[in-house]
């Protein structure tokens, strides 16, 4: 169940005597209406469906619309004749009278009694009350029941520190949340239950559970982790996992280490599957035949888990390799675009065969069968592609460049300039300008 609705009416009871109503919501993609459940003060502990009563519902104009989320407090409707007020519930009497002129005098009492009659009930509620035991006693792996979890101790708070057995009752219920829940719910979800409003956990207590998640995820997942974890990770620990591991550790870093080995091995299995698997039905090198987005996944799975340091050798060290030959293959491609002296055909053959050597035989003879301006465009894109991983790679495999802007490095040896010269003039071709003189060379190498 989502946790934010919209207010977009109220229950019109067809009656002067009482002009309070009582909020009417919707979620999207629903065709239930809703009211909210809330404590003394107003806070939204969960919303109800609204049954079929026959009461009217009065619509709101959009202006008066409000979102309701659970934690936050719910606005108030006042019905007054033919006009309808939204108010703050923690709005003071004076500032409701200057921003709403038009409510009369005897709705505007109500609102301030019923106010002060749920204050009170609230503080003189007993403590054998535990909402916590009421109203969400089994831990739910679900976003819903943490933002509840979050209001009730927003609840409890409100009138000064809770009961100690509420308390308690709080953390132990969050323990059993952690225990069963904290490698299979979302970053988001155990991000929001580790700091919740009033009673975070410690911060120590924090770095451990997501430290314990992470390993548990990873022994799991390897490279295939989700990028919400990923990028949740690297904000909350930008030095990387294993050094965080490290410095939580007291004595020797056996746990680092063991880190270190395991992570290695996982990487390096999941990259030499997926390698075999895509080379045994694809021509081409593997950086060729490996997708662009699964490159920048491995690295920032390696910059989440290593950051800046000289971790992962193991599994980076094929990676090394990669780069180095891709290198080479892109200096080939240069050298034929940059050597003007040299005969057409041999030009293209050098060319081609550059090309070969990186896509396979099979991809290239299939673009020269019949060339056309889409093809020229395709294997244009295939080179910036290939660099482009390269680049990627690059970084992933320097632990002094994974966190510098990928526009300010290059591939160890290879001039940037042949690339980026190629990459702007498929920009420039997008808005209907010219190709320079150097990819128009490029073009004719392969046409001829």
């Amino acid at each position: 169940m989502d946790d934010e609705y919209e207010l977009v009416g109220c229950v019109d009871f067809e009656t002067t005597t009482y002009a309070i109503s009582v909020p009417v919501l919707q979620k999207r993609n629903s065709n239930y209406s809703f009211i909210p459940k809330t404590d003394g003060h107003f806070i939204v502990l969960d919303f109800y469906v609204l049954e079929e009563s026959g009461y009217k519902i009065r619509y709101l104009h959009s202006k008066l619309k409000r979102h309701v989320r659970i934690g936050s407090k719910t606005p108030v409707p006042i019905i007054d004749g033919d006009n309808t007020f939204i108010l703050d519930p923690e709005i003071p009497e004076q500032e409701i009278r200057i921003e709403n002129p038009l409510l009369g005098e005897a709705p505007l009492k109500a609102f301030i009694s019923l106010r002060q009659r749920m204050a009170d009930a609230a503080i003189n509620r007993t403590s054998a009350f535990n909402p916590f035991t009421t109203e969400i006693s089994e831990p739910v792996r679900s976003r819903y029941w943490v933002s509840k979890f979050a209001a009730l101790l927003t609840s409890v708070h409100q009138d000064g520190d809770p009961d100690a057995i509420i308390s308690s009752t709080a953390d132990e219920i969050r323990k059993q949340w952690f225990e069963r829940f904290a490698s299979k719910a979302t970053f988001q979800m155990v991000d929001g239950l580790l700091n919740t409003p009033f009673r975070p956990l410690p911060h120590d207590e924090q770095i451990q559970i997501l430290l314990n998640r992470f390993d548990a995820i990873f022994q799991l997942k390897g490279l295939y982790i989700s990028g919400q974890d990923l990028a949740g990770y690297e904000k909350r620990f930008p030095e990387g996992i294993i050094s965080k591991t490290k410095q939580m550790e007291d004595g020797p870093a056996y746990r680092a280490w063991r880190m270190d080995d395991q992570y290695s091995n996982i990487i390096r299995s999941q990259l030499t599957r997926r390698w075999h698997a895509e080379n045994s039905h694809q021509n081409g090198d593997a950086l060729a035949v490996w997708p662009k987005q699964d490159v920048m996944r491995t690295f920032r799975v390696i910059r989440v888990v290593a950051a800046d340091e000289a971790y992962l050798n193991s599994a980076i060290q094929p990676l090394v390799e990669m780069v180095d030959m891709a290198a080479d293959k892109l200096n080939d491609i240069a050298g034929c675009i940059d050597d003007l002296s040299m005969m057409r055909l041999n030009g293209r053959s050098q060319l081609l065969k550059a090309l070969e050597n990186i896509f396979g035989a099979g991809v290239i003879n299939a673009f020269t069968s019949s060339w056309d301006e889409d093809k020229y465009n395709n294997i244009i894109d295939r080179v910036l592609d290939y660099y482009d991983k390269a680049l990627i790679l690059t970084q992933a495999t320097s632990p002094d460049l994974r966190k510098i802007e990928t526009a300010e490095i290059g591939v160890n040896g290879v001039n940037p300039a042949v690339f980026e010269t190629i990459r702007h003039d498929r920009r420039k071709l997008a808005i209907g300008e010219q190709y320079s003189p150097w990819t128009s060379r490029f073009l004719r190498l392969l046409r001829e």
